[in-house]
C-alpha cells in the first residue's frame, strides 16, 4: 500500500506538468497546415523512359511556419508522358512527403509533376528528358549507289543512332572504314548531330568494275552500305582472240578474231561500237560492226579469207583509240565439191559389170582438182555389187570405183559416191534380162474339154533367165505332142511379162492329150488335158430350189478314171450361201464348177453319211454347172439332184466353199471352230475353201469395225503359205494377194486379234 501510493503521486504530478507547458507554448489556437512547398529542386534534368533521381519532394507548414506532420499529399503527372509510383503520401514529422518514384516519359523534351495537398497551392516540378543511350544504329542515306569505279559515290553515306525508345542520339562517335572493293574514305571519324546523323566525308569505290561494302560501326553497333563501281570510259583497244590463224582459201577462219576494250583502270568496257574490215588478201566479213558484251568484248561475224594462197590481214577500231590487225595465212583448199565424171545412165545385163566403171571429181570450193580425197563407192538400189569400192583421187581429182556389177533382178540400179560430209553422188543403170535359161508352165495345165472342142484355157508358158527375169521377145513354139489334137498359133512371142501363150488347143481323141512348148536351146515343157466324149457337152437346166431326177448310164459322159458325170447349168439369181445335194443308192460324187470348167467345189459324202454328196457355197449370181456322178467307176443308176438357198453363217467347223467374186458378211462367234482346241486360249476361226488354178492370182480381204482382222491361207495339209494382220499401220483390215503355183484347194482361215475376240466382219474375194 505504501508502494503504490508514492508511485500514483508521481504520474498525477508529471501528467500535470505536461499539460501546463503544452497550455503555455500554443496559447489557445491549434496548428493548420497553411503551406505547401517544393523541398527538392524544380527543374530536374533525367533520361527519357528512366527514373529522375533524388524523386522529387514537398514540405507542409503550419500558419506558424512549423512542419506539419501527418498531411496527406499526391503526386500526378500532367505532361511528358511518365509515370509515378507511391503518389499519394503523408508529410513525416518534418513535414516532408516524397513521391516513390518518378520515370520520365519515352520521349526527349519536358516533363511536368504536380503535388497538391487539399486546398493548398499547387507545386510543380519540370524534368528535361535526354535521349538514353545509342540502342540501334541503321542507314539514313547514301547505300545502293552506283558509281565509276575510282570515283566517289554521289551521297556520302550516313547513318542515324537512336536509344531505345527511338530518340535520336546526339554526340556519338562513328567510325567509317572501306570493308571490301579496295576503295578509300575521307572524314571516316564522325560525330551525331542533334538528329543523331553522322556522315562519312566522301567514299571513293575502288579501281575495279564490281561490288563495294562500307562499313559504320558505332560500339557495338554497326551498319553496311554497298555500291557497285561501273567501268570508265573507253582507254584502250587490244586484240583478245583469233590472231595468227591459218584456214582454207575462200573458207572462214575457224575462231572469229575478237577484241576486248577497258577503261583507265583495265575495266571491260561494255557498250563500245568497233568496226571490222579487210585489209589485205581480198577476202570478206559479216558483222563488222560489233559492239562489246559486258566482258568488253566484240567479235567480228566471220572473217572469210581471200580466194588466193597468202597472207590476209583484218582491222579493228573503235573511235579515236590505236587500232590493232590480225593476221591469217590461206591455204589450199579443202574438197567442197563432189560431182559424176564418167561412167553414168549405162544399161547392162542383170548380174553383170557395166562397160565404164562410174567416176567422180572432187573440187575445192575455187574449182581446183584435190588429190588425195577418199571417195566411198557403195551400192544404193537394185542388189549388185562392187569392187573398189574405197578409192582416191589422183592428182586430176578423179576417182574410180574398180567395178559395179548390176543386180540379179531387171531393173533401176544406183550407185552412190561419197566423200567426207559432202553430199553423196548418185549414178544409175539399168538392168535388162540376160539370155533366156528356162521355159515352165504358167496357166492351161491340167484342163478337161469335149474332144474336138478347145480347152477353156490356152496353154502358155513364162520364160526367165538365169536369174529368174521374166525375158520379153523369145521365140516359143507349141506342138501337138499326143491325143492328135490340133493348135492355132503355134509360134508365139513372149511379151513384156516373159509370157507367151498358143492361140488355142483342140483336143483329139479320148482320154490324155498333151502339147510341148519349146524355146531354141531350154528343154521344152509339156501340157496335159483330158478329152472326154462329145457327150458330156450335154447341159440341161436345173432351176434352183426344185428337184431333178436323172439317171447314169453306159452312154453318159465318162471321165478318164470312169467315172460318169452328168452336167446341168443352173442360175443363181443373187450372191449368197447355196446347198446342193446328189441322192443316189451308189456312191454318188458331186462336181460344182463354172460355166467354162474351172472347179468351184466337189464333194463325195462329207455333208451327208453314206452315199449322198452335198456341197455348201458362197456364190456371186451368175450362171454355175453341176455335175453329179459316181465315186467308183464303171457304176450306173438314178439319181435326184437338189438346190436350196442356205444359211449365210458359217459356224461349228462346217466345210464352206467359195468362189471369187464373192463378198459374205459373217461373223466370229463362241460357236465357231476353237483352233486351239480344248487347251489355252481359244482361236476362233470361220473356216472356207478355195479352189485355184496354176497362175491364177486371188486377193482376200477381211474387214471389220470391230475386230482386229486376221487371215491366214494354208493348204489342205495343213502347210501355212501366208498370212496377214494388217495391211498397213493405218488399218486394221487385213489383206493378202496370192498367185498359185499348181492348180488345187487352198483353205482360208478368218480370225481376230486377239483371237478369242468375237464380232462382225466382211469377207471379199476377188
Amino acid at each position: 500500500m505504501k508502494i503504490f501510493s508514492v508511485s500514483a503521486t508521481r504520474l498525477v504530478s508529471t501528467f500535470l506538468l505536461l499539460g501546463f507547458i503544452s497550455c503555455k507554448g500554443e496559447g489557445t489556437a491549434p496548428p493548420v497546415a497553411t503551406t505547401l512547398s517544393a523541398n527538392s529542386s524544380t527543374s530536374i534534368n533525367g533520361v527519357a523512359g528512366a527514373a529522375v533521381s533524388p524523386p522529387p519532394s514537398v514540405v507542409v507548414l503550419d500558419q506558424r511556419g512549423a512542419p506539419m506532420a501527418g498531411e496527406s499529399v499526391t503526386f500526378a503527372v500532367t505532361s511528358g508522358g511518365g509515370v509515378v509510383s507511391g503518389a499519394t503520401v503523408v508529410s513525416d514529422v518534418s513535414g516532408i512527403a516524397t513521391v516513390g518514384a518518378w520515370t520520365l516519359g519515352p520521349l526527349a523534351g519536358a516533363n511536368v509533376l504536380t503535388a497538391s495537398s487539399g486546398t493548398l497551392p499547387t507545386v510543380s516540378f519540370t524534368a528535361t528528358a535526354a535521349a538514353g543511350a545509342a540502342t540501334s544504329l541503321s542507314k539514313n542515306a547514301g547505300d545502293l549507289q552506283t558509281a565509276v569505279a575510282g570515283s566517289a559515290v554521289a551521297v556520302p553515306p550516313s547513318v542515324i543512332l537512336k536509344d531505345a525508345n527511338g530518340n535520336p542520339a546526339a554526340g556519338i562517335t562513328v567510325t567509317f572504314a572501306v570493308a571490301s572493293g579496295g576503295g578509300s574514305v575521307t572524314g571516316a571519324t564522325a560525330t551525331t548531330n542533334s538528329s543523331g546523323i553522322a556522315t562519312v566525308g566522301s567514299w571513293t569505290l575502288g579501281p575495279l568494275v564490281g561490288a563495294n561494302v562500307l562499313t559504320a560501326t558505332s560500339g557495338t553497333l554497326a551498319a553496311s552500305f554497298t555500291a557497285t563501281s561501273r567501268a570508265g570510259a573507253a582507254a584502250s583497244l587490244a586484240k583478245n582472240t583469233g590472231d595468227n590463224q591459218t584456214g582454207a582459201a575462200a573458207t572462214a577462219v575457224a575462231i572469229p578474231p575478237s577484241v576486248i576494250v577497258r577503261d583507265a583502270n583495265n575495266n571491260p568496257v561494255a557498250g563500245v561500237s568497233v568496226t571490222f574490215a579487210v585489209a589485205s588478201g581480198g577476202g570478206s566479213v559479216t558483222g563488222a560492226n560489233a559492239v562489246t558484251n559486258s566482258a568488253g568484248v566484240a567479235t567480228v561475224g566471220s572473217w572469210t579469207l581471200g580466194p588466193a594462197t597468202g597472207a590476209n590481214t583484218l582491222t579493228a577500231t573503235s573511235g579515236s583509240l590505236p587500232s590493232v590487225m590480225f593476221a591469217a595465212t590461206a591455204t589450199a583448199g579443202a574438197a567442197a565439191s563432189i560431182a559424176r565424171n564418167s561412167g553414168d545412165g549405162q544399161t547392162a545385163i542383170a548380174g553383170s559389170a557395166v562397160a565404164i566403171p562410174p567416176s567422180v571429181l572432187v573440187q575445192d570450193a575455187t574449182g581446183n582438182p584435190i588429190s588425195g580425197a577418199s571417195v566411198t563407192f557403195t551400192v544404193a538400189g537394185g542388189g549388185g555389187s562392187v569392187t573398189g569400192g574405197a578409192a582416191v583421187t589422183n592428182s586430176s581429182g578423179i576417182a574410180t570405183v574398180g567395178s559395179w556389177t548390176l543386180g540379179p533382178i531387171v531393173g533401176a540400179n544406183s550407185l552412190v559416191a561419197t566423200s567426207g560430209s559432202l553430199a553423196g553422188i548418185s549414178f544409175t543403170a539399168s538392168s535388162v534380162p540376160g539370155p533366156a535359161a528356162s521355159v515352165v508352165k504358167f496357166a492351161g495345165d491340167n484342163q478337161v474339154a469335149i474332144t474336138g472342142a478347145a480347152v477353156a484355157n490356152p496353154p502358155s508358158v513364162i520364160v526367165r533367165d538365169a536369174n529368174g527375169n521374166a525375158k520379153a521377145g523369145v521365140s516359143v513354139t507349141f506342138a501337138v505332142a499326143s491325143g492328135g489334137g490340133s493348135i492355132a498359133g503355134s509360134a508365139a512371142v513372149t511379151n513384156s511379162s516373159g509370157v507367151a501363150a498358143v492361140g488355142s488347143w483342140t483336143l483329139g481323141s479320148v482320154g490324155v492329150n498333151t502339147v510341148s512348148a519349146t524355146a531354141t536351146g531350154i528343154a521344152p515343157v509339156t501340157f496335159t488335158a483330158t478329152a472326154i466324149s462329145a457327150v458330156c457337152g450335154s447341159r440341161p437346166s436345173h432351176t434352183l430350189g426344185t428337184t431333178t431326177s436323172g439317171t447314169l448310164a453306159s452312154g453318159d459322159c465318162q471321165l478318164p478314171d470312169g467315172t460318169f458325170i452328168d452336167f446341168y447349168t443352173t442360175n443363181i439369181p443373187q450372191a449368197g450361201a447355196y446347198l446342193f445335194r446328189e441322192s443316189a443308192s451308189f456312191d454318188t460324187y458331186l462336181l460344182l464348177s463354172s460355166p467354162d470348167g474351172t472347179t468351184i467345189a466337189e464333194n463325195d459324202d462329207e455333208l451327208d453319211t453314206g452315199t449322198n454328196s452335198g456341197i455348201k457355197a458362197l456364190l456371186p449370181a451368175g450362171n454355175y454347172l453341176l455335175g453329179p456322178g459316181t465315186f467308183a467307176p464303171n457304176v450306173t443308176g438314178g439319181y435326184t439332184l437338189t438346190s436350196a438357198a442356205a444359211s449365210t453363217d458359217v459356224a461349228n467347223c462346217e466345210h464352206v466353199f467359195v468362189a471369187r467374186g464373192i463378198s459374205t458378211n459373217q461373223n466370229i462367234a463362241s460357236t465357231d471352230c476353237n483352233l486351239a482346241g480344248s487347251g489355252g486360249t481359244p482361236i476362233y476361226s470361220d473356216g472356207y475353201l478355195i479352189f485355184v488354178s496354176a497362175g491364177t492370182s486371188v486377193t482376200i480381204t477381211m474387214s471389220s469395225t470391230v475386230l482386229d482382222s486376221f487371215i491366214q491361207l494354208v493348204t489342205l495339209d495343213g502347210a501355212l503359205i501366208t498370212q496377214n494382220d494388217n495391211i498397213d499401220s493405218s488399218t486394221k483390215t487385213a489383206q493378202i494377194t496370192f498367185t498359185a503355183t499348181e492348180s488345187k484347194y487352198y483353205a482360208i482361215f478368218a480370225q481376230s486379234v486377239p483371237t478369242n475376240a468375237q464380232g462382225p466382219y466382211t469377207l471379199t474375194i476377188q
